[in-house]
């Protein structure tokens, strides 16, 4: 229940920027082609970012 909590807080905040980031991260050089479609630039951010927040949690409850 926590976990999910914290997951509804978190599944909307900054995507724009993670998409951005994740652009950026392939743009390095004129050759190099975007990997991905952009659907995956925010989820992979927002998980990201969950399993920080969670394994946050977890050391605080310890």
């Amino acid at each position: 229940t926590k976990s999910y909590s914290v997951f509804k807080s978190l599944r909307s905040e900054g995507l724009t920027d993670l998409i951005t980031r994740g652009i950026n991260a392939y743009h390095k050089t004129k050759d190099t082609n975007i990997g991905e479609t952009l659907f995956f630039y925010p989820l992979i951010g927002v998980m990201n970012k969950l399993a920080f927040e969670l394994s946050s949690n977890s050391e605080k409850d310890e």
